[in-house]
């Protein structure tokens, strides 16, 4: 009873007058106070739990963090990477986040698809060519190796080049030199080289279509998670790629019930984050919530392998794209290059 009593007074009339005088103005303090250490320790949960963001790759998922300790100190390596993971999962996203985590981020970056080259200019493309090196080259061009100058090139789908141009390619990663096409002289490659592939390039080495030197030389490998290994992730991507499509469409930016985000972790994205990107524009455009299959820009086919894929295919791709291979080989799922040499086995 006494230790009651001394609770009940401790402050006498003159101290609760001057407390409760002054309560309004210390209330919010207090409470200002309170939020900031409920922000400090929501803040040090999250370093704990690990970052959400590296360069321009987001995602705060047990394989993200672990993708981000693999880039961290490769960042700055000079070492040629090999970038292996699934149509439309980020390979580019990571071989930027290479250059942008690293001391060439002040130098360019150089994006190229050789599936996307002209079999008959790739080579010029790549490795440049002297004035007059042949009929129509007017000018004399770097190619990309050297275009990249201190910065980074980035191959993406290596697996579609000829074995001829693998050997070449091996060369350069080799000596940091090119040769440019009609010339005599070799030009010193300073860029770092970053490749990509969506293909299984052991495999295609036991088929004879990868050399084998080449991939033995391609030792540093990242590999991409699909989207289905992150879902966890779908919240933070919607919200770091609603605002960029949302105004690359002149469209307000659509709020998401946590009803829209559990569809959208429902779906199984095949196409990985160019799917997602496709079902967020989908929903800004129509405002129709996203539904279990996928939002699909053509007609959906079945995909085969590659080498399941005839010549009489590729031969009424090419008709019913009147004569368009570029868009054949679109409608075919099929890298460029690949149905050029398709065509020229098949005709052999």
């Amino acid at each position: 009873m006494l230790h009651e009593s001394k609770r009940a007074n401790v402050f006498d009339s003159d101290e609760r007058e001057a407390v409760e005088l002054f309560a309004p103005q210390i209330g919010p303090i207090l409470a200002a106070v309170r939020e900031t250490l409920a922000a400090d320790r929501a803040k040090a949960a999250a370093r704990d739990a690990g970052p959400s963001s590296y360069c321009s790759l987001v995602g705060a998922s047990s394989v993200m963090r672990k993708l981000y300790a693999r880039l961290e100190p490769l960042a700055s390596s000079p070492s040629t990477v090999l970038v292996m993971g699934e149509r439309g999962s980020g390979k580019e996203l990571v071989a930027r986040a290479l250059h942008q985590g690293g001391s060439r981020k002040a130098a360019p970056f150089i994006a190229a698809n050789v599936a996307t080259f002209q079999p008959t200019l790739i080579d010029s493309e790549l490795f440049g060519r002297v004035k007059d090196a042949y009929t129509g080259a007017a000018e004399a061009t770097p190619g990309l190796f050297r275009a990249a100058k201190d910065g980074t090139l980035f191959l993406d789908e290596i697996g579609e080049l000829t074995l001829e141009l693998q050997a070449k390619l091996l060369r350069v990663l080799q000596e940091k030199r090119v040769r440019p096409v009609g010339g005599e002289d070799e030009k010193k490659v300073r860029a770092r080289i970053v490749l990509a592939t969506n293909r299984d390039l052991a495999a295609l080495v036991a088929e004879g279509k990868f050399r084998a030197d080449l991939y033995d030389r391609l030792t540093i490998r990242i590999e991409v998670p699909p989207l289905r290994a992150r879902k966890e992730d779908i919240p933070l991507l919607v919200a770091h790629l609603l605002p960029r499509l949302a105004a690359e469409q002149m469209r307000p930016v659509p709020r998401f019930s946590d009803a829209t985000l559990e569809a959208l972790a429902a779906r199984d994205y095949p196409g990985n984050i160019r799917e997602l990107e496709q079902v967020l524009l989908h929903h800004i455009l129509f405002g129709e919530p996203p539904v279990a299959e996928p939002v699909r820009p053509r007609a959906v086919r079945k995909r085969k392998l590659l080498r399941e894929i005839t010549r009489e295919e590729i031969v009424a791709a090419i008709k019913a794209a009147k004569g368009n291979k570029l868009q054949a080989a679109k409608d075919l799922d099929l890298p460029r290059a690949t149905l050029y040499r398709r065509l020229e086995e098949e005709s052999d």
